[in-house]
C-alpha cells in the first residue's frame, strides 16, 4: 500500500480535476486510491458523487453507503447519501439521511436546506420555511436557502414576501443564474414585466441554455407587443428543448395571433409529432384550422382533443363554435350543445343553492353582464350603447370582465357600469360566489361558446335568472341558462325548438349599434373614379366557405369588369392571400380582379377602407354583424342572404331595422340578382352612398334609448315571472 501522504496527494489531484469538470481524470484517480485502499472513505464518497453526476445512481448509492458505514459521523457523507436517495425518488430514505446529517452538524446548510425542500414537496410549508430561515440565519450568503424560501412563500400566496426574499438572493448572489430566473418569474407574476425581463436576461447571460427562461422571456415580450422578438425567444427555447410543450403552445398561438395561420398550423403540427397525446395542441390546431375556414378538419382536431381529455370544456366550446359555419341539421347541433351540459355541467346541478333575492316585482334590478370582450371588440359596439342608455332608476349595472389586456374601450365601459369586477384568473366557484354576494337578479352571458367564456360560472346558477345574448349565434345548451334573446327575424316560428333556453324575442332588432366615435367621413362611391364596381367583404375567412366563393365568383362573372375587395386579419399573411387567390382563380376569376388587404393599423384606417368598395357582400350561412353595421355607417349598401337559423338571419334583421329590407335576398339566385342589379344602377349607388349614414342614425338600429327601454322591459317581464314562481316560455315581447 502506498504511503498515506501519496494517497492524500492523489485525492488532492482528483479533487482538482473533479472541481474543474474533468470527470474522467478524477474518476481514474479515485479508483487508483481505492485500488490501494478499498476502504478509503473520502475516495468512496467522492467517487459516489461523481457516479451520480454521470447518471449512475446505483453505483453512486453503493459507494456512498460504504463511505457512511466507515465514517457514520461525517455529516457531508450522510447528506450526499440523502441526495442519491432523492435523485432515485426515495423520499423517505432521503429525509432520514438529511435529518441525521442535521443532527450530526446543525450548521451544515446543505442538509437543512434539503430537508426544507422535502417539506415543501409534501406541502408542509411551515416546516419548510422554518428550515430555510434557519439556514439563512446561520449562513446568510447561502443562495439555495433564499431560493427555497422564495419558492415556498410563492406557493403560500405570499407574493410580496417572496419577491423581497428573491431580491435579497440576487443581491447576495448576483452570479447565481437560478436566482435571477426565479426572481424574473416572480416579477412576471407580479405584473412587473420590464423588471422581470431584465432579471431573466441577467440569468440567461450566465446560463444561456435554460429553455424555460427563454420561453417566459418570450411571454413577456409578447405581452409587451414585441411579437417578432418574442417569436425569436420561443424558437430559442425550442432549439434548446424541442419537447417543451409551453414553448410550442406559445409559438403557435403567437403565430396565430399575428395572422400567420399557415405557420401556426405547421407549429402545432410539429408539436403534435413530438407529443401526439397533448389535448391542448389538438384543440389549438383546431382553432387555427377554423380560422383558415377548414371546418371539417377543425372539428376533427377538436374531437381528438376531447377523445384524449373528455372534460376539456374549451375544446368542446370550439367544436360547438365550428358548427355555426355550416348547414348542419339544427336538432343535431342542439344535441351537440346539450352534450356540453351533460359532460361539463350536470355534475354541478345538485350544488345549486336557492336564491334569496327579494321577490319584489317592481324594485330596481341588479343586472350583471359577463364577458371576455369588454375591450376593442365587436361585442362592445353593441353593448356600449345599451350601457350608455340604461336607466339607473330601473337597473343597477354590474360588469364582470374577463379581460387580459384592457384598452380605452375597457375604460369607457368601466365608466358606464355602477360596479366593475375583474374576474380574470378567478376560479368558476369564486366568480359565482362574487355574483351571489353582489345579489345579481339577472345575469347575462355575452360570450356563448366563444373564447374566454365563463359558461361554467353560469352552470353554477349564481343568479336566479340567466340570459344569453349578443356574442354567440346559437344556443348554449345549458339548463341553467333560462333565456336567449333574439327577434322575429333571427328567431321566427319554430326557432325555440332548436335551443335549450326559452326564447326572449324583442320587438324589432335584438341589437343596437353604436357608431364609431372617430370622425371619419363618407367617401364618394369608388366606381365613379375607377370606372368599375367593386364588391367587398371585411368578414373573416372562417365565413368564406366554398359555396360563398362559388356565388361571389359567379357574381363577378355576371358583372363584367367588376372587382372584389376582401379585407380581414388573416389576409395580413401573404401565404393566406395566395390560397384565397387560388380559390377564386380555380373558378375562373382572374387574380387581377381581386384586391386583398390585412389588418388595418387603426380603427380610422379600417373604416376608411370601406371607401374602396361600392357594395358589401354578406357571407352565408354565417352572416356578418359588426361589418354590416360599419359598412352602412360608411355609406356602403350590404346585400345579405337569409339563412335557416339565427346566425344566417342576423343580416336580414340588421337591414330590416335600418329600413333596407329590399337588400335582403331569400335565396342564392335572388342574392346574385340583387347584387348585380345594384351594381349597374349608378344613380341608386350614389344615392345610397350619400344617405345611408343618416338613414342608419335615424333608424331603430341606432336608437339606443328605445333599445335600452326594450331590454329593461324584457328584464322586468322575466323578473315578474320569476317572482311569481315561474321561468321560461314567455314567447315574443311585443
Amino acid at each position: 500500500m502506498p504511503p498515506a501522504e501519496n494517497l492524500s496527494s492523489l485525492m488532492s489531484e482528483a479533487a482538482s480535476h473533479h472541481s474543474e469538470g474533468r470527470l474522467v481524470e478524477a474518476e481514474s484517480l479515485y479508483r487508483r486510491v481505492l485500488s490501494s485502499d478499498p476502504d478509503y472513505p473520502d475516495a468512496l464518497h467522492w467517487l459516489g458523487v461523481l457516479c451520480q453526476q454521470k447518471g449512475d445512481s446505483e453505483s453512486a448509492l453503493g459507494y456512498i453507503m460504504r463511505a457512511v458505514a466507515l465514517r457514520p459521523e461525517v455529516a457531508d457523507f450522510v447528506n450526499n447519501l440523502g441526495n442519491i436517495h432523492m435523485a432515485r425518488d426515495e423520499i423517505d430514505d432521503a429525509e432520514t439521511c438529511y435529518t441525521k446529517a442535521v443532527s450530526l452538524d446543525p450548521t451544515l446548510p446543505n442538509a437543512r436546506c434539503n430537508l426544507g425542500i422535502i417539506h415543501r414537496s409534501r406541502g408542509d410549508m411551515d416546516k419548510a420555511t422554518t428550515c430555510f430561515r434557519k439556514v439563512i440565519e446561520q449562513t446568510p450568503d447561502f443562495a439555495m436557502a433564499y431560493l427555497g424560501l422564495g419558492n415556498t412563500l410563492q406557493d403560500m400566496g405570499r407574493q410580496e414576501e417572496a419577491l423581497a426574499c428573491l431580491k435579497t438572493l440576487v443581491s447576495v448572489s448576483p452570479d447565481f443564474p437560478q436566482g435571477q430566473f426565479n426572481f424574473g418569474f416572480a416579477l412576471k407574476g407580479a405584473d412587473r414585466p420590464k423588471e422581470a425581463e431584465a432579471a431573466l436576461k441577467r440569468g440567461l447571460a450566465l446560463t444561456p441554455d435554460y429553455a424555460e427562461a427563454w420561453n417566459v422571456l418570450g411571454e413577456i415580450q409578447r405581452d409587451c407587443a414585441e411579437p417578432e422578438v418574442a417569436m425569436s425567444s420561443f424558437r430559442q427555447a425550442l432549439e434548446l428543448k424541442p419537447g417543451l410543450s409551453a414553448a410550442h403552445m406559445n409559438l403557435g398561438t403567437l403565430l396565430r395571433d399575428m395572422g400567420k395561420l399557415i405557420d401556426a398550423e405547421a407549429a402545432f403540427s410539429r408539436a403534435l409529432e413530438i407529443n401526439p397525446n397533448d389535448a391542448c395542441f389538438h384543440n389549438s390546431l383546431g382553432l387555427v384550422l377554423m380560422l383558415r375556414g377548414r371546418m371539417l378538419e377543425a372539428r376533427t382536431a377538436c374531437r381528438k382533443a376531447l377523445e384524449i381529455e373528455p372534460g376539456y370544456a374549451a375544446a368542446r366550446s370550439n367544436l360547438l363554435l365550428s358548427l355555426n359555419y355550416g348547414n348542419d341539421d339544427a336538432m343535431a347541433v342542439l344535441a351537440a350543445h346539450r352534450e356540453y351540459e351533460t359532460i361539463h355541467c350536470a355534475v354541478l346541478t345538485g350544488e345549486i343553492a336557492p336564491h334569496g333575492n327579494d321577490r319584489d316585482p317592481e324594485r330596481r334590478l341588479k343586472v350583471g353582464y359577463v364577458s371576455a370582450d369588454l375591450r376593442r371588440h365587436s361585442v362592445s359596439c353593441f353593448l356600449e350603447p345599451l350601457l350608455t342608455a340604461h336607466d339607473s332608476s330601473r337597473v343597477e349595472v354590474f360588469c364582470y370582465a374577463e379581460v387580459a389586456r384592457p384598452d380605452e374601450v375597457t375604460e369607457r365601459l368601466r365608466g358606464l357600469a355602477a360596479h366593475w369586477r375583474s374576474i380574470l384568473g378567478m376560479s368558476d366557484d369564486a366568480v359565482a360566489q362574487q355574483i351571489r354576494d353582489d345579489g345579481i337578479d339577472i345575469l347575462l352571458d355575452l360570450n356563448g361558446h366563444t373564447a374566454g367564456n365563463r359558461l361554467l360560472v353560469f352552470a353554477r346558477k349564481p343568479a336566479p335568472l340567466q340570459v344569453t345574448w349578443l356574442g354567440y349565434p346559437n344556443t348554449t345548451g345549458l339548463s341553467a341558462m333560462d333565456y336567449r334573446i333574439g327577434d322575429a327575424v333571427t328567431d321566427g316560428e319554430g326557432a325555440e325548438a332548436t335551443m335549450s333556453e326559452a326564447l326572449l324575442s324583442l320587438e324589432g332588432c335584438f341589437l343596437c349599434y353604436g357608431p364609431p366615435r372617430i370622425a371619419t367621413g363618407v367617401s364618394p362611391a369608388p366606381f365613379a373614379e375607377c370606372g368599375h364596381v367593386t364588391f367587398g367583404s371585411f368578414n373573416n375567412l372562417s365565413k368564406m366557405e366554398d359555396e360563398v366563393v362559388a356565388v361571389w365568383s359567379q357574381l363577378l362573372d355576371t358583372v363584367p369588369g367588376s372587382c372584389l375587395f376582401l379585407k380581414c386579419a388573416q389576409l395580413s399573411d401573404e401565404k393566406m392571400c395566395d390560397l384565397v387567390r387560388e380559390r377564386f382563380v380555380s373558378r375562373g376569376v382572374a387574380s387581377e380582379r381581386l384586391e386583398l388587404a390585412g389588418y388595418a393599423s387603426s380603427l380610422e384606417a379600417h373604416l376608411k377602407s370601406y371607401g374602396r368598395m361600392d357594395i358589401a357582400l354578406d357571407p352565408f350561412p354565417y352572416n356578418g354583424t359588426t361589418t354590416t353595421c360599419e359598412a352602412l355607417w360608411m355609406g356602403v349598401p350590404v346585400i345579405t342572404l337569409t339563412g335557416k337559423h339565427h346566425g344566417g338571419r342576423v343580416g336580414a334583421s340588421l337591414l330590416t331595422a335600418s329600413g333596407l329590407p329590399e337588400l335582403v335576398a331569400g335565396d342564392k339566385d335572388s342574392y346574385l340578382a340583387l347584387a348585380a342589379e345594384l351594381a349597374v344602377d349608378e344613380e341608386r349607388l350614389k344615392s345610397l352612398r350619400a344617405g345611408l349614414r343618416e338613414r342608419l342614425t335615424g333608424s331603430p338600429l341606432a336608437d339606443a334609448a328605445t333599445f335600452a327601454s326594450k331590454m329593461e322591459d324584457a328584464y322586468r317581464r322575466i323578473w315578474k315571472t320569476w317572482c311569481g314562481g315561474h321561468v321560461g316560455g314567455l314567447g315574443g315581447l311585443q
